[in-house]
């Protein structure tokens, strides 16, 4: 399984931006550490090749025709106000019969 293409392509950015830069030595570590994981290879070179085979591979889709997920929201009542959530099913009770 690899890692989502927009991930990938955070990783590589950092990575590309951290890169040459001594004092960054740890935080590259991790961003090469965190592409090797997300690209199931051992070696940042594989790694690399893999994210950007990946991307690569991956079609874009436009901002504009995407498809988002929308919350439920309850329907107003016909007064206009919102409605109430709907009642949660609980435990039948009993009536007492003496």
């Amino acid at each position: 399984m690899m890692a989502h293409p927009d991930t990938l392509r955070e990783l590589l950015t950092r990575y590309e931006a951290l890169h040459g830069r001594p004092a960054e030595r740890q935080k590259l570590d991790d961003v090469s550490y965190t592409l090797c994981v997300s690209t199931a290879t051992r070696e940042i070179g594989e790694a690399l090749a893999a994210a950007r085979a990946h991307i690569d591979q991956t079609p874009v889709v436009p901002a504009a025709t995407a498809v988002r997920a929308t919350p439920a929201v309850p329907a107003a009542s016909a007064s206009g106000a919102p409605a109430a959530p709907p009642a949660q099913a609980g435990p039948a009770r009993r009536s007492a019969v003496a």
